[in-house]
């Protein structure tokens, strides 16, 4: 006797991508979602945090959903591995980009609900993986706004071996940096409208008109909260480098480095270094 029934047995009843896509939705989202991204040690979480003195804003710290969601997703929609733990019939009866609208909306709903549990009306999401899934990340949420936050790639490779989950060597993280990076311009490129680009030493350095532009591209009111360094300098640069410090102290630590491996570097990532204006040459 055959066990249960085939995709065949039920095609009648199989719901067309037409139908699926006027079946509405339940949720009325919030303002358009927010995603900040970056490299490791790029800045991320600074702006996530002037981000999330803004009074209609809930900030988000890596909840890390979106990419593992895209990662589940992909490996249901896989179909290289039919007899696999994540083997689904979903793609025989619905399109991927019906199933990424479907599940982007339910994220969305669970960060929407979030937001207004704490009395906010939009909420922004940092995780800096945002950067190297972005196109799926537009398949989950169409809307979205993404500012990607751009640093230094020789401060970043000098602050990244600090976590455990990043490369331990310069050149190593050198090349993270360089792959986030390329990611993140290159399909921001393709969307322009909807990603911006920001660097860490304006954050710090030209703290103000910066966040004027990022307020401006996300639809909101500038708040001068958002820009008080002071007032962020205690929970951010103490516990990201570790010592009571002025913000300026992060820019340029790659200087302060005995023997930084130059050459290595270059090597690895020299040429975005200058593509991004932080060298006018190769020879620093």
């Amino acid at each position: 006797m055959k066990r249960g029934c085939t995709a065949s047995d039920v095609a009648s009843s199989t719901p067309r991508s037409s139908d699926f896509a006027s079946m509405g939705h339940y949720h009325t989202p919030m303002a358009v979602p927010i995603f900040i991204g970056g490299a490791p040690r790029s800045g991320t979480t600074l702006l996530l945090r002037m981000l999330g003195r803004h009074p209609e804003v809930a900030a988000i710290y890596e909840s890390k959903v979106g990419p593992l969601l895209v990662d589940w997703l992909e490996a249901l929609l896989d179909p290289a591995d039919p007899e696999g733990p994540w083997a689904s019939r979903l793609s025989e009866y619905f399109t991927r980009e019906d199933l990424y609208r479907s599940f982007g909306g339910g994220l969305r709903a669970l960060f929407d609900g979030w937001a207004s549990g704490q009395g906010r009306a939009r909420w922004v999401e940092k995780t800096p993986r945002n950067t190297i899934l972005l196109p799926e990340l537009f398949a989950l949420m169409p809307d979205l706004r993404f500012v990607h936050v751009i640093r230094d790639g020789r401060d970043v490779a000098t602050s990244m071996p600090k976590l455990r989950s990043t490369p331990q060597t310069i050149p190593e993280c050198a090349r993270l940096w360089r792959r986030y990076v390329r990611c993140g311009r290159g399909a921001a490129s393709a969307r322009p409208g909807q990603c911006l680009e920001v660097r860490y030493e304006d954050l710090v350095l030209r703290t103000e008109p910066t966040l004027h532009g990022v307020c401006a591209f996300l639809d909101l009111d500038y708040e001068p909260a958002m820009a008080d360094l002071e007032g962020l300098k205690v929970s951010l640069f103490v516990e990201n480098w570790g010592e009571a410090a002025s913000p300026e102290t992060p820019l340029g630590r790659w200087r302060r480095v005995p023997e930084f491996p130059r050459e290595e570097f270059q090597r690895a990532a020299g040429d975005l270094l200058v593509e991004l204006g932080y060298e006018a040459g190769p020879d620093w």
